[in-house]
């Protein structure tokens, strides 16, 4: 009743030395295989680096698809003192030294982030997977090991769909470039203003706003740090009063009386232009998309003036990228942030003279011109113009101020309703151990298989649900006896079910299910085929998919009718039972476990449920006796007094009956030959055995006034009937 094992193929052992980065990193979050997770728990790597041992052997689906990953792995650093290492054992084999295997002269690989590995890569497809890694630096490889501002370096993040983001603070990003003489600006700290960064880097703290951005060498420093920038929402600038480079959030962090004011007899010459930007000419929506590194997708929010749009009668849409931003909560703020530079603004050209040389970019301002209808309104600078040495003028081109960045929004984002599939394998939740009858095994075997079967025999199966939490592709059965190990023997699938929805009585004809699993049930049932309840077999003759009710024929096979509770799982044995495949003797105990295959790996035996069963050679004991009657009243239907009860009954024939699914209140098949009766008579406690009467032939009884008397039976008796082959 099962699959035997087979060697269907190899496993590819290669030695790999993969280059991730400049280094030293914090972390490796994550790291994938095929675009599969095989380690998720972040490798905190030490400055002299890491082993990490990799045991994922049925990553890509196990000896039966494409293997899995298993070996160690040592992550070098890029430490400036960094050496490699010798050979190393871990508890998935020895790393070998990889200068030993690379052989010849080879470097301390120094300033780079490299992993070495070697074990096995791939089964039946000798072409390895690509591996990927998700890292983090916020405080690690800064120039001579010394990070600035460390407590506030790192972000974290709590909106991302696949857990928690730990992400670098914008402003020492950008510190970070300006000073590192390595790969950076290399300015002298001592020209950053460095009070200005550590108010831009508690602000963005405060906010949450950290990003998840990696600089790639294809673009330079001078086109990276805009895009920093303009994720944050900020400007860099030389400032005029120190001298040195200042870094200033436009945020609402002001108060507005306290802001230099020009009016015309305060600084302010002229007003340039007075433009008004006009409604139709911006947008009325706005679609900024980020991305999740947790999951490795771009995610995007939507935001719209919805009095814009009602009064162009059109929608007008603008989408920004922002590949640094990595939570959709702090995406709906930047596109809140983001509608507010469309909105009909007041946009100037002002004129001042040499008192406004304090003014630089991003910073609020108060104007007042009487003769253009100006009375006190705030504007943010944007390009300021210097003017020459005969012209003293100082022209800023300003705009409106109702920049900043919300604390909060008041967007709901619309997280996506497909759900990316789920892989990891989960245990089953539920399933039974199962010792199969002759009818199970019949519809199982083959003619020969049938003639060798011999008293003692034992045959297991396995019946499990699928998870609906993963797609699975079925599951590994693995089986012991005694003290030994267990031992995947064979794969199969899941079994259709059910969930009984009310309580049903031994002589009921029908049954009611929930709607729980009947259109997965229905793709594998058809009339006539039999479940299992309990320790029930019963005949679905016909079943209603939308009323839910089923006509049943009860106690078919080896079982007899019996009472069954609401919420019990209806199994339809006929669709799948799992066998290991062995043979067990009369009284051994089983255990089994269900192991859950995806197309990325199999349970781990340790997170699988165990079920167990003592095997009683079921296969090839006899069919009890159906219909079987009192008086002519059915032993489920007694009624009244019975001076000397005629017991009757219907005769069962396993080998007859084969498959067919023959229910307890039909009429005779067999007996089986060989097959006789045997009564036993116990007093009314059903405790103290009076009499055993055995050899019975044929399929009448009476329990007379003799046989009463011989038993000192008193007025109310116990009867056990039971089917026989062989000696008594």
């Amino acid at each position: 009743m099962g699959i035997k094992k087979q060697t269907v193929g190899f496993n590819y052992l290669m030695s790999l030395h993969m280059g991730i980065g400049r280094g030293p990193l914090n972390e490796i979050a994550e790291i994938r295989a095929g675009d599969v997770t095989m380690v998720d728990v972040p490798i905190c790597i030490a400055e002299a680096g890491q082993l990490v041992a990799i045991n994922r052997p049925d990553l890509f689906g196990g000896e039966t698809k494409e293997g899995g990953i298993r070996g160690p792995l040592f992550v070098y650093n890029g430490a400036a003192n960094q050496n490699l290492q010798p050979a190393l054992a871990s508890s998935v084999g020895v790393l070998p030294s990889i200068a030993a295997s690379l052989g010849g002269d080879v470097p301390n690989f120094r300033g780079v982030v490299t992993c070495w590995f070697d074990g096995i890569v791939a089964s039946l497809n000798p072409y390895p997977k690509e591996w990927s890694f998700r890292v983090r630096r916020t405080t690690a490889g800064w120039f001579n090991n010394t990070p600035w501002y460390p407590a506030k370096a790192t972000i974290s993040l709590t909106g991302g769909q696949g857990g928690t983001i730990r992400a670098m603070n914008g402003a020492h990003i950008l510190y970070e470039i300006n000073t590192n003489p390595e790969w950076g600006r290399g300015m002298d700290p001592a020209v950053i203003d460095e009070n200005s960064y550590i108010r831009a880097a508690n602000q963005l703290c405060a906010e949450g706003f950290g990003l998840c951005i990696p600089w790639f060498r294809q673009e330079n420093l001078r086109e990276f740090m805009p895009v920093i920038i303009n994720h944050i929402g900020g400007v860099q600038y030389l400032d005029r009063e120190t001298g040195k480079i200042s870094l200033r959030l436009i945020r609402n962090d002001y108060v507005a009386a306290g802001l230099p004011l020009f009016t015309p007899s305060t600084g302010l010459l002229d007003v340039v232009e007075d433009d008004s930007s006009g409604e139709d000419t911006a947008f009325n929506e706005i679609i900024v998309t980020g991305y999740d590194p947790s999951i490795k997708q771009d995610i995007s929010v939507r935001v719209q003036n919805l009095a814009s749009i009602q009064a162009l009668g059109e929608i007008i849409s603008n989408t920004i990228e922002y590949k640094g931003i990595p939570t959709l909560d702090l995406l709906a703020r930047v596109a809140a942030r983001e509608l507010k530079v469309q909105l009909p603004l007041r946009r100037l050209s002002v004129v001042l003279d040499r008192r406004g040389w304090r003014i630089h970019p991003g910073m609020p301002f108060r104007v007042s011109y009487p003769a253009r209808g100006i009375q006190n309104i705030i504007v943010r600078a944007g390009e300021v113009n210097d003017g020459t040495r005969r012209n003293g003028q100082i022209t800023i081109k300003c705009v409106e101020d109702v920049f900043g960045m919300p604390e909060t929004s008041y967007i709901t984002p619309t997280v996506s309703q497909w759900l990316s599939p789920t892989f990891a394998p989960v245990p089953s939740p539920e399933s039974r151990l199962y010792e199969a009858n002759w009818r199970d095994y019949y519809r199982r075997s083959e003619p020969a298989d049938r003639d060798a079967v011999v008293e003692s025999t034992s045959f297991i199966a396995e019946m499990a649900k699928d998870p609906v939490s993963v797609q699975t592709q079925g599951y590994d059965l693995a089986t012991r006896t005694g003290v030994e190990a267990f031992v995947t023997q064979t794969t199969g699938g899941f079994t259709a079910w059910l969930t009984l929805a009310t309580n049903i009585t031994p002589l009921a004809t029908s049954l009611t299910v929930e709607a729980t699993n009947v259109g997965r049930f229905m793709d594998e049932f058809t009339p006539g085929m039999v479940v299992l309840i309990d320790n029930e077999q019963l005949e679905f003759t016909a079943f209603n998919s939308t009323t839910f009710v089923a006509t049943i024929k009860r106690g078919v096979a080896d079982t007899i009718p019996a009472p069954h509770l609401a919420a019990r799982t209806i199994w339809l044995v006929d669709d799948e039972l799992v066998s290991d495949g062995r043979v067990y003797a009369d009284g051994e105990e089983v255990f089994a476990k269900v192991l859950t295959r995806t197309s990325t790996g199999v349970l781990d035996l340790a997170n699988a449920i165990e079920d167990s069963i003592v095997v009683s050679q079921r296969v090839f004991r006899p069919y009890p006796p159906g219909n079987l009657r009192i008086g002519g009243d059915s032993i489920y239907a007694l009624y009244g007094e019975y001076p000397e009860p005629v017991l009757t009954w219907a005769h069962r024939d396993r080998i007859v009956q084969a498959d067919v699914a023959v229910g307890y209140v039909e009429g005779s098949v067999g007996p089986e030959p060989g097959v006789s009766y045997r009564i036993r008579v116990f007093d009314a406690d059903n405790v103290t055995l009076l009499g055993t009467y055995a050899a019975i032939a044929g399929n009448t009884w009476t329990y007379d006034s003799a046989k009463q008397l011989a038993d000192g039976a008193g007025t109310v008796v116990w009867m056990e009937m039971v089917s026989v082959r062989g000696a008594v």
